[in-house]
């Protein structure tokens, strides 16, 4: 049985590969939208790392049942896709994003053999970076946990994804640890969640991770982060949760919503 994460990429491939559905490709683009792991082996292979149909390496990565083979297709379609961002369709851009997360996830649990969690973190980083929702929720959760003393909590940083990957349509992260305890964790840790406002409206003002700019939504979360800051001091046990971090502050956030 494949993960979810792996299952999710065959799926945000079916609409990219239909770019790529000609001739025997149309084979290869329905067993993608059966989800038919078998067919998908059978159709998809013979335009393995094949440049002009890169959309079929990418359900390969989905529809193997070797990770080694899935992370090896996962970092090719990623690597072909890496110099052509601007160029990408936003079909094409979600199956990148799913195919960074696959190669992040199997090499921070050592799924094809020793674990690397830097790397692993990094690549998951650039699939949330750059909008893709699993990867948002799912950094939401590390950060919030600590992921069992492999990564430092820091509950502004959850917050932040999890409040992104909300934005971006996922009900995971809506339904997750943090969003349903969410009064918990502004009682017991307010200054945390404050920052975590303050950097979700710097995404809107930016316009990333797959966020519109928006200056009315950053306006929203700079002054549910300043009512916070007001009403809590920091303190040295506010930053056991969350690393103080320069501009994620009152004054810094007061003079942010100034000059919108």
């Amino acid at each position: 049985m494949l993960s979810k994460y792996k299952k999710a990429i065959i799926t945000t491939t079916l609409l990219a590969i239909s770019t790529y559905s000609f001739a025997d490709m149309k084979d290869c683009a329905l067993a993608s939208a059966n989800q038919d792991d078998k067919d998908i082996v059978e159709y998809c292979t013979p335009y393995l790392k094949d440049k002009n149909n890169p959309e079929a390496t990418a359900s390969l990565a989905g529809a193997t049942k070797s990770y080694k083979k899935s992370l090896d297709y996962s970092l090719w379609y990623a690597n072909f896709y890496d110099d052509k961002k601007s160029q990408m369709s936003k079909n094409e851009t979600e199956t990148y994003t799913s195919a960074l997360n696959i190669v992040g996830n199997i090499y921070y649990f050592g799924q094809a053999g020793k674990a690397d969690k830097a790397k692993g973190l990094e690549y998951i980083t650039k699939a949330a970076s750059l909008g893709n929702d699993f990867a948002q929720k799912q950094l939401g959760g590390m950060y919030v946990s600590g992921q069992n003393g492999e990564i430092t909590t820091n509950i502004a940083t959850g917050y932040k994804w999890t409040e992104i990957a909300i934005a971006n349509g996922s009900q995971d992260a809506k339904n997750g640890y943090l969003s349903v305890n969410l009064d918990g964790f502004k009682k017991e840790t307010p200054y945390c969640i404050g920052m975590g406002e303050q950097l979700v409206a710097q995404a809107y003002l930016d316009g990333t991770a797959g966020l519109s700019k928006d200056k009315s939504k950053a306006k929203k979360y700079l002054s549910q982060a300043i009512a916070i800051y007001k009403d809590n001091e920091p303190t040295k046990e506010s930053y056991k949760y969350c690393a103080k971090q320069k501009g994620l502050d009152l004054a810094s956030a007061e003079k942010l919503l100034g000059s919108l």
